[in-house]
């Protein structure tokens, strides 16, 4: 019970210190009955021209459950700071908010968490971003070297939709942007792992993303 509190009030501090990107987790899925916490700061490099600023500093917090042992539920909130290529940034009150919420599921898993093996996860979710809504899905395959490490692949997909008011009329609009995540998760004890990442876009108009961070694993 006091397991459970703990979770929750951690979800509250980092909802409300920082209220981004749903590709950021770990490679494993939560065992069943377990609660997982954390966060990770990161930096967002814009692939191409962008008039909005080059670079993008951000926060995760990130909170999950686990349902069956192969299926979790994941709760991200973050906070993104424009600008930070021009210090200091020229209006810190432009952030960009992020929320998700997304299940994912262990698909294949070979050997044994003991010995050497491959883990192919996939993932699902909708996110809100700007205020705008967004839909998220991936793939991820991890090698998994007995319980304390995995080097992890994969490929991210998001379906983002934005409206914009002109003369008061609406336009809809909607991108969609892939990316392939490469990264490291190393297992100091059985609840606390390490997560290292970065995402290479595919388009143009993507960022760059580079972070890292821990993650706690509770049993209630």
């Amino acid at each position: 019970m006091n397991k459970i509190v703990l979770f929750l009030i951690s979800c509250f501090m980092f909802n409300g210190v920082y209220a981004q990107f749903q590709q950021f987790g770990s490679t494993r899925t939560i065992e069943r009955g377990f609660f997982e916490i954390g966060g990770n700061p990161f930096i967002m490099i814009h692939k191409g021209d962008n008039p909005y600023g080059h670079k993008y500093f951000g926060f995760n917090a990130i909170g999950g459950y686990g349902i069956t042992g192969k299926t979790d539920f994941r709760l991200t909130a973050g906070l993104l700071v424009d600008n930070v290529d021009k210090l200091p940034p020229k209006d810190y009150t432009k952030n960009n908010p992020y929320f998700g919420i997304g299940f994912e599921h262990n698909f294949i898993s070979t050997g044994t968490r003991l010995k050497k093996g491959f883990d192919l996860n996939g993932n699902a979710g909708v996110h809100s971003w700007k205020g705008h809504a967004g839909f998220d899905a991936g793939l991820k395959i991890a090698y998994r070297k007995g319980r304390r490490f995995y080097a992890f692949s994969g490929l991210d997909f998001d379906l983002n939709f934005s409206t914009t008011f002109n003369s008061g009329i609406a336009s809809r609009t909607s991108y969609t942007s892939y990316r392939i995540p490469l990264g490291l998760e190393i297992l100091p004890s059985q609840f606390i792992t390490i997560v290292l990442e970065t995402d290479i876009p595919l388009s143009e108009t993507d960022h760059y993303v580079a972070g890292g961070g821990l993650r706690f694993f509770l049993n209630k």
